[in-house]
């Protein structure tokens, strides 16, 4: 996907479904990780050549490429909490997605999600598995029941955590509102922190938007089109289309009337875009051809509409080990079914 031109920084995304991801992300850290996000930045050394530094760990990489995101004054603090939210947060969400989308009448909205922007071979390959890859993740995750309402109690606790500490009127997780009374004081103690947007905002609200559904994600996530009247993605608006389970949606609009939840939509509708793109609401690239980098005006959105380059252009190492996978599995179905039919075939007193 083409980097956001207002972003200082040039960057493309390659964006791969669950798993497939590891074909690239192995070779790249040397065998180290599978992990996503991870950052393979080109640097000139000392000899003017080339380098790859590889950064993993969604910290680790704010940190490096946004420092301003923690505050001297706050950085021990901002760190904890993103650490919590990444620690209770995060897995709750994702159990009680998985938990509630689990069944197949939603694999196929599971699959438009994981395969946004992916490419055509991998789209096929990962629908054609959904199934079994959803039976995989239930059982490795151990979602069930139990767990699934254990995680949305964490859910709840965690909102009201941060709606508590939100109650006082602050903008900010680590913005200390200046009290009236501390203004009429001739003698001021410490001046009122104003450490604005932290990565500790930033980490609540991208999980949050999992289950929140900002409308500045509509691009990002499965919904394509956009109803002009009720100004909300049709799969999230029209109850005709059976996308998004009953339940996550209720859980959506409990959680959207929280302040905490409030905040997160509040910092999507902030910070998504903080500059202005042009009125047209399209950027031309050096080429000529648009760069889909939409806003949407109209709708009161800021929002990127990312373009992939170059996403079904397969490598001959993602191609082989693709065909390898593909032809073992081949090979093992066709053995299976030749000693099943041989069997059948030898008379009763040899079996």
């Amino acid at each position: 996907m083409e980097n956001d031109p207002t972003s200082p920084i040039y960057y493309t995304e390659d964006s791969h479904p669950p798993g497939f991801h590891a074909f690239v992300t192995v070779p790249i850290s040397n065998g180290k990780t599978s992990m996503v996000p991870m950052i393979v930045m080109d640097q000139q050394n000392d000899h003017n050549n080339k380098e790859k530094t590889v950064l993993y760990e969604s910290s680790t990489i704010l940190q490096k490429l946004c420092p301003f995101l923690y505050p001297l004054q706050c950085k021990d603090d901002v760190i904890e909490l993103e650490e919590y939210f990444d620690k209770h947060l995060g897995p709750a969400i994702r159990c009680i997605i998985y938990y509630e989308s689990g069944t197949p009448r939603y694999h196929p909205t599971l699959s438009d999600i994981l395969c946004k922007h992916t490419s055509y071979i991998e789209s096929y390959l990962f629908r054609r598995a959904t199934p079994k890859f959803v039976k995989l993740i239930l059982k490795y995750n151990q979602v069930n029941d139990e767990t699934a309402e254990k995680s949305l109690d964490e859910i709840r606790v965690i909102f009201d955590k941060v709606s508590d500490r939100l109650s006082d009127g602050r903008d900010y997780l680590f913005e200390e509102p200046q009290k009236e009374s501390d203004s009429n004081k001739m003698e001021s103690k410490s001046p009122p922190s104003r450490n604005g947007f932290t990565s500790a905002d930033l980490t609540f609200a991208a999980l949050a938007s999992l289950l929140l559904f900002p409308k500045e994600l509509m691009p990002m996530q499965m919904q394509n089109k956009i109803d002009p009247n009720k100004q909300t993605p049709l799969s999230y608006s029209d109850n005709s289309v059976p996308s998004i389970p009953n339940k996550l949606l209720s859980l959506r609009d409990e959680l959207r009337e929280t302040l905490a939840g409030k905040h997160a939509l509040k910092m999507y509708h902030k910070h998504r875009l903080a500059t202005t793109l042009p009125s047209s609401g399209v950027i031309h690239g050096e080429s000529g051809s648009k760069s889909q980098c939409i806003r949407g005006k109209a709708l009161g959105l800021n929002f990127v509409v990312p373009k992939s380059i170059g996403r079904n252009q397969v490598s001959w190492v993602g191609l082989g080990t693709t065909m390898f996978i593909v032809g073992t599995g081949l090979c093992v179905g066709a053995a299976s079914f030749y000693q099943l039919s041989s069997f059948r075939n030898l008379p009763k007193q040899s079996r």
